[in-house]
């Protein structure tokens, strides 16, 4: 008799999970299928941006000039989200506890001016300086046109 309740709640159990996994399945789904029409519409968004970043560069720099910054600014924003995809693929990494709390030496001055971040994951911050160096001499590169 032990044996057939045992059975019988194993059952109902396995037939909970069951339902559970299904929903959870049906979900994954779904949200895939939206992440998908996310990254399509993404796609289009950033083809329409460099177009129109192309025609904005066209009268200053000429076609040439223009394609190059265009192409250059996508390749960036390549790099970035490649680097981003794998730095999330990677485990965190174990670091030693500090050998004291005072902040003493490099440690607390980084930490002061704000560059444990920096520490914490060089080559996401060589890649925003890269970015920031990028974006600032944006300005520079219109700079050689006449004013009226």
């Amino acid at each position: 008799m032990k044996t057939d309740l045992g059975a019988a709640l194993l059952g109902a159990l396995a037939a909970r999970q069951r339902l559970r996994l299904g929903q959870a399945l049906r979900r994954a789904c779904i949200a895939a299928a939206l992440f998908a029409v996310a990254l399509v519409l993404a796609v289009i968004a950033l083809v329409l941006l460099a177009w129109s970043g192309f025609y904005l560069l066209l009268p200053r720099l000429g076609p040439a000039g223009a394609a190059l910054v265009v192409g250059l600014v996508v390749l960036g924003l390549a790099a970035v989200v490649a680097l981003i995809g794998v730095l999330a693929g990677r485990r965190p990494r174990r670091r030693p506890a500090p050998a004291s709390t005072a902040g003493a030496g490099l440690d607390g001055i980084a930490a002061g001016l704000g560059l444990s971040a920096a520490k914490a994951a060089p080559k996401a911050a060589l890649a925003a300086l890269v970015i920031g160096i990028a974006v600032g001499a944006l300005p520079l590169l219109g700079s050689g046109r006449k004013r009226d």
